[in-house]
């Protein structure tokens, strides 16, 4: 089997959903002699491609689920993540004015002292 841990926020705190995985590339096998780990041949072409046929076949079966059950219609939930992320860049724009506004005040500072705030 494998494991999976789900991260939720990046190093700066942002929202940042994404999976960490360990997928083993074999089995553990008991036999006789005790616990084992054999390794599983590698996937073939064919193998990868009945496995994506399989994924879009189901991918399409819950789209038309939901285009069905009118999930698509103008009055359908709001995109959570979609607001998330414009709240965010909203975030980062007030975040980046307020910057731009303590460095206007620190370079009034240097220049009331006589001091260059281009060289410090």
């Amino acid at each position: 089997g494998a494991v999976t841990f789900v991260q939720r926020f990046g190093g700066l705190v942002n929202l940042n959903v994404h999976f960490h995985l360990v997928v083993p590339d074999g089995v553990f096998v008991d036999d006789d002699q005790g616990l084992r780990f054999e390794l599983l041949p590698v996937p073939t072409n064919a193998d990868v491609l009945a496995i994506l046929d399989r994924l879009l076949r189901r991918i399409a079966r819950r789209l038309a689920m939901h285009a069905n059950a009118g999930a698509f219609d103008d009055d359908a939930r709001p995109d959570v993540l979609a607001q998330v992320q414009e709240m965010n860049e909203r975030d980062a724009r007030e975040a980046a004015e307020q910057r731009r506004a303590v460095e206007q005040v620190w370079a009034r500072e240097q220049l009331q002292r006589g001091d260059d705030p281009r060289t410090n």
